[in-house]
């Protein structure tokens, strides 16, 4: 995507706010945005300064200095502080962990819709950030908007439209862009094309990455060779003034070879993987300017992901040839109205719907038949929610409530049926202009997935030994946790221009989590191996600290955040494995008018893991360094330019949740040009 990033502007299809309200947005219908406010969508569904919601809520700008030409949405998030990353280098095992949940516990959204796919050491979502407008952060439970998986928080990915791309007086253009990094030889090229008529609006974009091995901070290399191809079509409609038809197909597939764990720093077991993932969405609009009780969007939706695995050598009892295939296709259907209603001095929102939709797993070996991991089975999700936003002078109100049913069962003859109800109460007051106080309790759940509940066969084999085997649990319940969180904002305007501000926002947070869902790995030497279940920790408590501080300002944006996660199963008195050490991230850019750039530094730190059960699991210190330029140059504004140098000390390290060590020094350099 290609705009100008310090000309970007955020247009709202209704009126946000009206009267003198300290939450009111400067936003009218076709009003523009000042290019600092930044709007959450996702957090309450009722569009909202991100400073103002009672909670900590994050908008990543891919087009921003520092993330331009990211390779992978592990690179796009980094600055995101308490969003970690597991997996290795290899871009097919990274996934999310956030506020002591991994990525099962996270809710992940491409154009609203979900992304539920889960593989063991493989991905849960595969997405080019080059295709990308934004990504919404939203941490804490979700579950009230967004149903089960919403335990540690959302991450929503918006691709890009065509209005996004086009100027006011511009109805057809074409974008190209090319990218290379050094770490691992990826070369990537895109091409898009996007217009609009009198009633239309289309857009179709493809991006081609090609990389190899990854060339690790102590020398060393990680085998990798990908091949991925990545493409986006969407048209919307105007039926009529009020009312509009939109279509989405996005598409996702990589070839890669690469060892069968993708997250592992080993080089054997490699396989040849074919990964494709498709979403498609079919969306009806209908609102009218008379009839604020009036927003109605339909939404029929699909998502197809398989990925398929061929041994190419003889792993144990695994030969080459051998091929595993896993399917996940969901579809879904939802109906959601918002009905606005205000006066001088306050704004309502009533954001309420209903959703339901069924997933279908598939699992198949070519040595074996079924896969034992991958059990055939099938869900089956029915929801109806409803979400107050109040607006009243200097207070800002969010109630809601969801229920949830769902059932599953496996072609093994399993079956389970459960329901959950999710409550969310938000409040954010400004006694003054500048100060923000804040709190929410919020509870979320997550119905165990496919997996969890029905997998048999076999989990690992030590060769002239034995097995350690997979045992169902259809009595496993759903997880769920119950937060709360407080928090203050200070922000401050014209602090040392006429048109700069300055921000601060914190908060901590106290979540207990009941039937915590953990993979017990029972392992028995003689007779060898054991078992591997999935059970419930019937208690265990999450606890931390969040805090952002931004300058911004026509020439400098300087930004500093901290988080901290800690937590405990509180029978045993361990530690869970998905807390992280306290992590800083610094980042800085400066506007160079001499030469139309802007040049910047970003620094992570993140202090020991000790928070462990064995001493042996301990992670180091570490704090990387990058530096970047971004070139638009005032003869020819069509073009930009970014060239940078990730890991400048080649910093030799591992993050906590990783399985190898991170990538050494990188070179990046990535060109535009849009017409």
């Amino acid at each position: 995507m290609h705009h100008a990033w310090h000309k970007r502007i955020c247009v709202f299809t209704c009126t946000l706010a009206t009267g003198g309200s300290p939450f009111a947005l400067a936003a009218d219908a076709e009003e523009p945005v000042s290019e600092m406010e930044q709007v959450s969508v996702y957090a309450t569904k009722a569009p909202t300064d991100t400073f103002d919601v009672p909670g900590m809520v994050t908008i990543v700008d891919p087009d921003a200095p520092e993330n331009q030409g990211s390779a992978t949405v592990k690179e796009l998030l980094q600055d995101v502080s308490g969003l970690e990353f597991n997996g290795s280098a290899r871009r097919n095992g990274q996934n999310m962990y956030m506020r002591g949940y991994g990525s099962e516990g996270i809710i992940i959204l491409l154009d609203g819709v979900r992304q539920n796919f889960e593989s063991a050491h493989d991905g849960k979502f595969f997405i080019d950030p080059a295709l990308l407008k934004s990504v919404e952060v939203v941490r804490g439970p979700g579950s009230t908007l967004y149903g089960s998986g919403g335990l540690g928080g959302v991450v929503a990915f918006e691709t890009m439209d065509a209005a996004d791309l086009l100027a006011p007086d511009q109805n057809l253009g074409f974008l190209v862009s090319t990218g290379f990094q050094s770490v691992d030889e990826e070369s990537m090229v895109n091409a898009s094309a996007f217009g609009r008529t009198e009633r239309a609006d289309l857009l179709g974009s493809v991006v081609k990455r090609k990389s190899g091995d990854i060339e690790l901070g102590d020398g060393s290399e990680l085998n990798a060779d990908d091949e991925v191809v990545s493409g986006l079509a969407k048209l919307e409609y105007s039926l009529t003034p009020y009312q509009t038809l939109g279509g989405e197909v996005y598409r996702y597939q990589g070839d890669s070879i690469e060892p069968n764990n993708p997250q592992s720093d080993s080089n054997a077991d490699e396989a040849d993987k074919d990964i494709g993932t498709t979403t498609a969405q079919l969306t009806y609009n209908l609102q009218s300017p008379s009839r604020a009780w009036l927003d109605l969007t339909a939404r029929l939706y699909a998502v197809d992901t398989e990925v398929e695995e061929t041994l190419l050598i003889d792993s144990g009892t695994n030969q080459a040839g051998d091929r595993v295939t896993r399917q996940l296709d969901t579809v879904g259907i939802s109906l959601e109205n918002r009905s606005r209603f205000g006066g001088e001095t306050w704004s309502q929102t009533l954001v309420y719907g209903i959703e339901t939709y069924r997933e279908e797993q598939d699992g198949d070996d070519t040595r074996n038949g079924e896969v034992g991991a991958i059990p055939d089975a099938e869900a089956v999700f029915t929801s109806v929610y409803v979400q107050d936003v109040l607006t009243w002078k200097q207070v800002y109100t969010v109630l809601g409530v969801r229920y949830d049913e769902y059932r599953s069962e496996s072609a093994s003859g399993f079956d389970q049926e459960d329901s959950a109800v999710s409550p969310h109460v938000g409040l954010s007051w400004k006694p003054q202009n500048w100060l923000l106080l804040f709190g929410q309790y919020a509870e979320g759940f997550r119905a165990p997935s496919l997996t969890e509940i029905y997998t048999t066969g076999t989990h690992f084999t030590i060769p002239g030994m034995g097995s350690n085997v997979f045992v169902p649990n259809p009595e496993l319940k759903p997880e769920k946790n119950a937060m709360l969180e407080g928090g203050v904002g200070l922000e401050f305007n014209d602090v040392l221009t006429a048109s700069d501000r300055l921000r601060f926002k914190a908060s901590a947070y106290n979540t207990k989590a009941t039937d915590y869902i953990n993979l017990e790995v029972n392992f028995v030497p003689f007779p060898c191996c054991g078992t591997t279940t999935s059970e419930n920790v019937d208690e265990a408590r999450i606890r931390g600290t969040e805090w952002e501080a931004s300058y911004d300002s026509d020439r400098t944006r300087l930004s500093l955040s901290q988080a901290y996660v800690t937590g405990k199963n509180e029978d045993t008195g361990e530690y869970l494995y998905s807390i992280s050490p306290r992590t800083t991230v610094f980042n800085a850019s400066f506007k160079l008018t001499a030469i139309d750039s802007w040049i910047g530094y970003r620094a992570k730190h993140a202090d020991k893991q000790d928070q462990v059960n064995d001493p042996s699991e301990e992670i180091d210190a570490y704090t990387v360094q990058d530096v970047y330029l971004q070139w638009n140059p005032s003869f020819d504004k069509d073009l930009q330019v970014r060239l940078g140098v990730e890991n400048l000390t080649d910093e030799e390290y591992s993050t906590v949740f990783a399985g190898s060590l991170e990538p050494g020094r990188n070179y990046t350099v990535y060109a535009s040009y849009q017409w």
